[in-house]
């Protein structure tokens, strides 16, 4: 999941960085890719884990079906490298990537840079990757908490050889070389293997940028420093220009455009009426019949096999960019907490909890490390207008409003919890959060909300990038201290990075009942926030809004009986090829929605690989109208909930004439009354609970769990 940077060599093959999974190497296998687009995407294994690498049907569903790719990846420790070069990959958090002008390869990470040679003529296979580390990695070292003994920093002279700072951003190649008038002025042109003189720009997120000379034996032959004032310190991309020029994006100093002595100044001139048109690029077409019959058998073999392995506690989901702070009636319909969002008696801080399970949900908030500090709530702007900050409930609004504060129509704020890490040196581990909670039985979705909403301040708050560690077992401040490695027995891997534009949800799959740990580490950022913990049930349509709380309970006794019943029929060859190529388009969205469904009751590790790329395949269906009107509406719910456009999937609710989740709780208004909200909304969804368990839905506790 969550490729962030791709590259391609003259020979085809595909690298594809990813967030925080290592680096995908795509091989193209020619002998599939030449039947003019009609080879569906061949059934290989998934490249990565869905905590952080890549799917292959995922990736394969983007590109075209005329390319498909065989995957193999190539990852790095967990833990940093103690020296200053190596072998493999210094992190698995990949930035950047880009190919040099013979075939090398160099990534950018949080821990450095690699780089990677091509093959040479005489066929000698390509070395492996290897690493350097930045100028201040000693300082990272000597901040562990735990630091090497006896360590030894590098000589100043190897130091000098090193980039200046570990945190890459950005990475290309450029060439002093003028093109020829012959030559279209175009980047693609500098990249060619009679370049003379290429550079190595290297960009950084505190220290500007490096670029490097070398010779045509590979050498660096010269080393050159950008920075303060020209360009500020903080670079975010390279774009290679004519002449041996670079375009520079920084951040909070616009685009500047650099040119080296006795670089070409080609960039400034106009192409005129010469220049191709620029193809923009065209949604993707429908899925072919055949194509669907394809997915449709990949699925059911799947299912026909059974789990090739144990099942994970915790599963990843994609990220959700779309909903930012707009959450009433999307998240957190079993239980919330808005961390931070509830100011009384001065410098006391509250968060709020909001659900009907926020009786049986427990959980606990301290810092990742224990450091001899607090974790702090904090409220940035208590009436915020930015779509990103959170959403407050209504009654909540209501009783501030009493206490004379004034609220928007639609009334947010913006709070979270910190870890005060900006009074500790920024090169030093922790603090870092650490967020426990009970889960209960089933398989339940958890998410959490992270927004930087002063990333563009300045004074070191852009510099957020974390390190996430999902577990379904609790972490112990012993187990922390002495473990070496990023995760936890049965846990995921993410991160968290480029949130300052928009807010995002982290979205697992997490089976209950278990305690589950959100370990968020700092990554030597300025600080670590925290804005919302959420907790659903992984149903589309969940209690108590479409039926009770029992009755929900009750209904899953059937709904194991046609688990069972479709996996017995996918076993017996119900869903074979030879079947489904006699079944209409319609049938074979039907089929591919139902496989999705048993997959994610019998193997939701595999299921969290097909789901995206196989609900949006069905969800071109319907923008096509390959689908019958009769099922089209519950269809295009499911797809439109799976790939959290919710605005979609409550205007399906509405056509289908079942209650709508967030227009119940937006009706709910203060009453007056400290524990219970009572109006319309409330005495609706009361008569669909039982026990009075809704009670707690709009219910502001301050009991377990509150001071935070």
């Amino acid at each position: 999941q969550n490729p962030d940077c791709l590259a391609f060599t003259n020979s085809g093959k595909a690298y594809v960085g990813t967030q925080c999974g290592g680096i995908a190497v795509g091989m193209l296998d020619r002998a599939q890719s030449t039947n003019n687009g009609q080879q569906p995407a061949p059934s290989h294994k998934a490249a990565g884990s869905a905590g952080g690498g890549i799917s292959n049907y995922d990736l394969a569903a983007g590109l075209p079906y005329s390319a498909p790719y065989s995957w193999r990846l190539v990852t790095g420790p967990w833990k940093m490298p103690l020296t200053a070069f190596g072998h493999g990959l210094p992190s698995n958090l990949i930035n950047t990537i880009s190919a040099g002008p013979n075939g090398e390869l160099v990534a950018g990470t949080d821990g450095g840079i690699a780089f990677n040679k091509p093959a040479s003529p005489a066929g000698r296979p390509p070395t492996s990757w290897t690493f350097e580390r930045g100028q201040d990695f000693p300082a990272k070292v000597l901040g562990l908490w735990h630091p090497p003994q006896h360590w030894q920093s590098p000589s100043p002279e190897t130091l000098e050889s090193l980039p200046m700072e570990d945190y890459t951003t950005a990475v290309a190649y450029s060439d002093q070389r003028s093109p020829s008038n012959d030559q279209k002025h175009s980047s693609s042109q500098l990249l060619t293997s009679n370049s003379s003189a290429p550079y190595l720009w290297l960009a950084h997120r505190t220290r500007g940028i490096d670029v490097w000379q070398y010779s045509k034996a590979g050498t660096i032959t010269n080393r050159l420093q950008i920075h303060e004032p020209q360009i500020g310190n903080y670079v975010t991309s390279l774009l290679p220009l004519p002449g041996g020029a670079m375009a520079v994006g920084t951040y909070g100093h616009d685009v500047s455009i650099i040119t080296l002595p006795g670089a070409a100044n080609q960039w400034k001139r106009s192409v005129g009426g010469t220049a191709p048109a620029v193809r923009e690029p065209r949604g993707a077409a429908p899925p072919t019949r055949q194509q669907l019959a394809s997915l449709a058998a990949r699925l059911a073999e799947t299912i026909k096999d059974g789990p090739s392995k144990p099942q994970p506690a915790v599963v990843a989901l994609s990220d959700d960019w779309r909903t930012e702070g707009n959450w009433l009636g999307r998240y957190g319909k079993f239980w919330i907490d808005l961390d931070g969002a509830w100011a009384r008696h001065g410098a006391h801080r509250y968060g709020l909890l909001w659900g009907y399970g926020t009786p049986w949900v427990q959980f606990r908030l301290r810092t990742a490390l224990p450091f001899r500090d607090v974790v702090r709530a904090w409220i940035g702007t208590a009436s915020a207008a930015n779509r990103n900050s959170l959403e407050l409930p209504l009654p909540f609004a209501g009783l501030q409003s009493a206490n004379g504060e004034r609220f928007s129509a639609t009334p947010r704020r913006q709070s979270e919890n910190d870890d005060h890490g900006e009074v500790y040196n920024p090169l030093s581990q922790g603090p870092g959060l650490l967020f426990t909670l009970t889960v209960p039985r089933g398989w339940s979705v958890l998410s959490f909300y992270e927004f930087n909403d002063d990333g563009h301040v300045g004074n070191g708050t852009p510099r957020r990038d974390y390190r996430v560690a999902v577990s379904s077992h609790p972490y112990s401040l012993r187990g922390l201290i002495q473990r070496s490695g990023f995760r936890e027995t049965g846990g995921i891997r993410t991160r968290v990075v480029n949130f300052a534009g928009g807010g995002v949800w982290k979205r697992v799959m997490v089976r209950g009942p278990a305690d589950v740990s959100i370990r968020i580490t700092r990554n030597h950022s300025f600080n670590t926030i925290l804005n919302a913990v959420a907790l659903d049930w992984a149903a589309e349509k969940s209690p108590p809004y479409f039926e009770s709380p029992g009755q929900w309970w009750r209904s899953r006794k059937y709904r194991r009986a046609w688990v069972a019943e479709e996996a017995v029929a996918a076993k017996h060859g119900y869903y074979s090829m030879r079947s489904l190529a006699q079944a209409t388009t319609s049938d074979l969205c039907g089929d591919v929605a139902n496989l999705l469904l048993l997959q994610r009751d019998l193997d939701p590790a595999e299921w969290a690989g097909f789901s995206s790329g196989g609900y949006c395949m069905l969800e071109r269906c319907l923008t096509a109208r390959h689908t019958s009107s009769s099922h089209r509406n519950s269809l295009s719910m499911v797809c439109n909930y799976r790939l959290c456009r919710f605005q979609h999937y409550e205007s399906d609710l509405a056509r289908l004439g079942l209650p709508i989740p967030r227009e119940i709780e937006q009706k709910l208004r203060w009453k007056g009354r400290f524990r219970v909200f009572r109006n319309g909304g409330y005495t609706q969804l009361a008569q669909m609970a039982v026990d009075g368990a809704i009670e707690g839905k709009y219910t502001h506790r301050i009991t377990k769990g509150v001071p935070q």
